[in-house]
């Protein structure tokens, strides 16, 4: 009887693992992916809201307010230096202007950019903003491809114009970044390549590559297939790039981005995969050498109508502009919690 009873535990036994087993590969993860994922899940990076804004609410009375009254979509959104603090810099393609919010959520200053945008050669649009690293704001019109740069105190500095070598204008942009000093990058859509435009060249550079250099001008690279980034880094001026870090998610990655250094001690970079229906995006902190230290996603939120992505400010915060209905939302993302010892 014993016997019968200890063979039918053993039974019990070799089921549930054979269960545990089927579990464990019918999520279709690789040993470092499951590891990826138990990482995840212990690191947790929290919003916190720095002030909030309605649409209404930006806009002053003046020449910088739309003409009919109603409120205003923001279009671009920067982040550069203050004192003190941070100064959160949006743009409005309505009004063709800029404005300039202190910490507390104050509007510090504004700036038309065209006082007569009728007599320009096509109506401006302004495809995205940037905040380069000495603090000046990068404006580029892609429908007049030029560049214009503002310092941070919206006093316009130079514009020069953003056409190819040949003369060619380029395709619709996204991913809008500082290049270098005063330039920006940005991935041109409509012929799969990231273009740079400084004002030294007098001429803007394009270059053929794939969507997943567009940090390259930041002294890193990505590729990804499936569930595999791969960073790499250029840390001389030689050009060539090595290997820096290798990490693993359970769904598709589709888009990754450096965010900033963070006092000479890590780096940090945004990664968004999908799986299935579901996109999600990551805030990942890696050393010096490359070996990540932290790594979580950020919830998504189903009442936020557009995210325009994480920075790091001046000050080392990391934060962004969530849109919820008729109201803007700026952010700081915190660390709260992290795999080892704190």
């Amino acid at each position: 009887m014993s016997r019968v009873r200890n063979f039918f535990f053993a039974s019990l036994s070799l089921a549930a693992l054979v269960m545990l087993i089927s579990a464990f590969f019918s999520l279709a993860l690789t040993p470092a992916q499951a590891l990826a994922e138990m990482f995840v899940s212990k690191t947790v990076f929290s919003e916190n809201e720095l002030f909030s804004l309605a649409e209404g609410s930006i806009f002053p009375a003046g020449n910088t307010s739309p003409a009919n009254g109603d409120a205003v979509a923001v279009e671009g959104f920067a982040v550069t230096a203050s004192q003190p603090g941070d100064r959160f810099v949006f743009y409005a393609n309505a009004t063709h202007s800029l404005y300039a919010f202190g910490d507390s959520g104050k509007l510090e200053m504004s700036v038309k950019l065209c006082e007569y945008p009728e007599l320009e050669p096509a109506v401006p649009f302004i495809a995205g903003i940037a905040a380069s690293k000495s603090g000046n704001i990068i404006v580029y019109d892609s429908s007049n491809f030029k560049v214009s740069v503002f310092s941070a105190e919206l006093k316009k500095i130079k514009t020069y114009p953003a056409t190819s070598r040949g003369g060619q204008s380029f395709g619709t942009p996204a991913l809008i970044r500082a290049h270098g000093d005063d330039g920006i990058s940005f991935f041109d859509m409509d012929n799969a390549r990231t273009v740079f435009i400084t004002p030294d060249s007098r001429a803007a550079a394009a270059e053929e590559q794939s969507e997943s250099l567009i940090s390259a001008s930041d002294g890193f690279a990505f590729s990804f297939s499936g569930g595999t980034l791969e960073i790499s880094h250029r840390k001389n001026g030689d050009g060539k790039f090595s290997t820096f870090g290798l990490s693993h998610f359970s769904g598709q990655v589709v888009k990754a981005n450096f965010i900033g250094k963070a006092a000479g001690k890590s780096y940090f970079f945004s990664v968004t995969t999908r799986k299935f229906d579901l996109i999600s995006t990551y805030l990942m902190e890696a050393d010096l050498h490359g070996t990540v230290t932290a790594c979580s996603t950020i919830a998504p939120d189903v009442n936020c109508e557009r995210s325009f992505g994480i920075s790091m400010a001046p000050s080392g915060r990391l934060v962004g502009l969530k849109k919820y209905g008729p109201r803007y939302s700026v952010v700081e993302y915190r660390k709260t919690s992290r795999t080892g010892d704190e």
